[in-house]
């Protein structure tokens, strides 16, 4: 391990993006497992720009172990560095589930790369997000509930306990005024609803048309 980390301060970038890809290609558990011990590395790599895409790679094969560290990293001042921690948490999937409040945070964060990594990442964890999805789907910002949908939408018949909540969006006000071809957050819920796909929410998406 003690070379991996040298490896990935080496000057050469080529040289520290290889180390850190390789890392991310390492399938033996007892292997990974081992690699745990240079997490810190791999965190300070999303720093770098020449290697950060690699180094996210590789700390999305960890699994659980790196969550606390993406978490953190989730805070960065720096937009990638945000992004590529949400995508490595997209990575570990339903592992990231402590990830959850704060990816729901990030759902509102300034740089739309990250924006868009949260909605991915939430719908890769899946059913165990739901709970906390469907108190974000109350937020004032009509972008969140609109991602919060679409992130419900995407998990489909494992967020059926949002069923109640999405149905209440369809009676939404579109405060812009969009015109019914438009992405609006009642059209979002619908579509949601559809996916789901249980009685309850197609009766509801029928009423609503």
């Amino acid at each position: 391990m003690n070379s991996l980390k040298k490896v990935l301060q080496d000057q050469n970038s080529f040289v520290r993006t290889y180390a850190a890809w390789a890392l991310g290609t390492i399938g033996i558990p007892e292997t990974i497992k081992a690699t745990v011990e240079i997490l810190p590395e791999l965190i300070q790599a999303l720093q770098d720009s020449a290697v950060r895409g690699a180094a996210a790679g590789a700390l999305g094969t960890m699994g659980k172990d790196a969550v606390p560290a993406l978490i953190q990293a989730l805070q960065d001042q720096d937009p990638e560095v945000r992004a590529y921690a949400t995508k490595a948490l997209g990575s570990i999937g339903e592992g990231a589930v402590d990830a959850v409040p704060v990816l729901i945070q990030a759902l509102q964060d300034p740089d739309f790369h990250v924006r868009g990594a949260a909605v991915v990442t939430l719908g890769t964890i899946g059913k165990d997000a739901v709970p906390a999805l469907i108190q974000a789907l109350q937020n004032p910002d009509t972008e969140v509930r609109f991602s919060t949908a679409r992130i419900l939408g995407s998990i489909g018949k494992g967020a059926v306990d949002a069923v109640p909540a999405l149905i209440q969006l369809l009676q939404e006000h579109d405060p812009e005024g969009r015109g019914v071809n438009s992405w609006t957050v009642p059209r979002v819920a619908a579509e949601a609803l559809g996916k789901i796909d249980t009685p309850e929410a197609l009766k509801a998406v029928k009423e609503h048309e």
